[in-house]
């Protein structure tokens, strides 16, 4: 075995020898169990392999086990004779429902006995036959935790790999469906599918998607933010490049407008790329209900973006550079709610600020009653004492609380949590130079934005470059009708999705 795991070398003719050799490269560990017997009671010598806390024992004993040892049809079928004929009948024989494979590859081998397979070995032979006997412990399919709807199916992702592509498949029962399936890890193989509309998906997009998961060289791949972390475009960058979701109507929603899945073993995330900045803020409820009550929800939705970065460091500003900006009355109950506060209005902002992530992340670590709790009566019980205590003021508890909810209105958590950074960072320029400061850093996030791209398409998509049919479904959610193209952002092969009502 060399240093990254893997067993090199072919089976030999020898069935003991072959077992030493795979036992030595697992490292005699305890959970091995090895079955030798008397293939259809005949004197040829055979064995099976498999790790038990990973199989179905009863199958292999019922399936496996009984009819090769006790079904009487070898013939003169043997070994020595026709070897091909002697493991077709053998494969006949067995009546497992997964696929039968054979190979001679030790490595082939170990990895699949460490995926939960069973080998079969017979002596005077230089190939086993692997059979699929994994038992899998998987949760149920659930409602998605962070993406879950007023109105919409109820299934989620699971941990479970074949589950999802499942989920996907009973969906989309569209013969283009195409998967393409890999596996990666350089000491823990995981399996990773890539999935697309092969009659709408751009063959560039799934040319780069496949060109980076091939480049991809790593011990282990826990997590599908591993994935995303390594082939997305611009690492520097705060913004999330790639969508994850729990979600398979949302998966299916985007394979439709000719983007690309990737599916990873063990994890309930399933990747989409490319995606542009608004994929994120809209929300699959949108088109669940008519279009103007989606229209009017995305745009509380972009209101609720502004006020999560922009609201304290707006605070800030007027009340330290620029109070002429205010009415006379508004300036006067700022400066009367600030009466005794020892601060200036930043450090304000930024206590409260801080305290609000200690307790957002409290809440998510501590167990999910308590964490409530936490939440919600610690954020009363610390704003009414800091504001009795003459630490902040009111109106900064209020502007704080606004901020929250703004946030928490997101629908994606990647791109909540990258905008709670940018809120800091807007803080800063704002108790530096005021409005100005504000100023500028929107003008060096807008051209931050423009420079970024998701797998070659524009993220600032469809503002710039401007394209006028995503316009449609941008800001506001126009009526399906009217929505009878794809996004032309990801150049699908087929455009038209409702023939028969124009192109315009």
């Amino acid at each position: 075995m060399n240093k990254t795991g893997k067993v090199p070398g072919y089976l030999d003719r020898d069935l003991f020898k072959n077992i030493d050799t795979i036992k030595a490269a697992l490292h005699n560990s305890s959970d091995i169990v090895t079955r030798f017997f008397q293939l259809f009671n005949s004197p040829v010598q055979a064995s099976i392999m498999y790790l038990d806390v990973l199989v179905d024992a009863k199958e292999i004993r019922d399936h496996i086990l009984a009819p090769l040892q006790f079904m009487t049809e070898l013939g003169e079928n043997n070994p020595e004779n026709n070897r091909e004929d002697f493991l077709k009948l053998v494969e006949n024989k067995i009546p497992t429902d997964g696929r039968l494979e054979e190979t001679g590859d030790l490595d082939e081998i170990v990895q699949q006995l460490l995926a939960g397979k069973t080998i079969l070995f017979i002596d005077g032979l230089k190939a086993a036959i692997i059979m699929d006997t994994a038992t899998v412990v998987a949760r149920d399919i659930e409602e998605p935790v962070q993406e879950h709807l007023i109105r919409g199916p109820r299934d989620g992702f699971t941990e479970e790999f074949k589950n999802n592509i499942g989920l996907i498949r009973t969906k989309m029962k569209n013969p283009s469906l195409t998967i393409k399936t890999m596996e990666k890890g350089v000491r823990t193989k995981r399996k990773i599918a890539i999935l697309y509309e092969e009659s709408i998906a751009r063959s560039e997009i799934i040319e780069e998607v496949q060109s980076r998961l091939s480049m991809i060289q790593i011990d282990d791949l826990p997590d599908s933010g591993f994935i995303e972390q390594l082939i997305e475009d611009n690492t520097l960058s705060v913004f999330p490049q790639i969508q994850s979701t729990e979600r398979p109507d949302k998966v299916v929603a985007a394979l439709l407008e000719g983007r690309v899945a990737i599916v990873l073993e063990g994890t309930p995330f399933v990747l989409i790329v490319p995606v542009t900045l608004s994929q994120f803020i809209h929300s699959p409820e949108d088109y669940y209900e008519r279009w103007y009550i989606g229209s009017f929800i995305r745009i509380l939705r972009y209101f609720a973006v502004f006020l999560a970065v922009f609201l304290p460091a707006t605070y800030v500003s007027l009340t330290s550079y620029h109070q002429g900006l205010l009415p006379t009355d508004l300036a006067l109950s700022f400066a009367g709610a600030r009466e005794g506060i020892p601060f200036p209005s930043f450090i304000e902002a930024l206590l409260m600020e801080v305290t609000l992530e200690l307790l957002r992340e409290a809440g998510v670590r501590l167990p999910k009653p308590l964490g409530q709790t936490v939440g919600i009566i610690g954020g009363i019980v610390i704003g009414e004492a800091a504001v009795t205590a003459g630490i902040v003021n009111p109106l900064m508890v209020i502007v704080v609380a606004m901020t929250a909810v703004s946030n928490f209105a997101i629908p994606s958590y990647s791109l909540a949590i990258s905008l709670r950074i940018l809120r800091f960072v807007v803080l800063l320029f704002a108790v530096v130079l005021g409005m100005y400061g504000m100023i500028l850093f929107f003008i060096l996030l807008i051209t931050h934005l423009l420079s970024l791209k998701s797998f070659g398409i524009h993220y600032f998509t469809p503002f710039s470059p401007f394209t006028k049919y995503d316009w449609r479904d941008f800001i506001l959610r126009m009526p399906i009708q009217v929505l009878n193209k794809r996004p032309t952002v990801f150049h699908p092969k087929d455009k038209v999705k409702l023939p028969n009502k124009g192109t315009e």
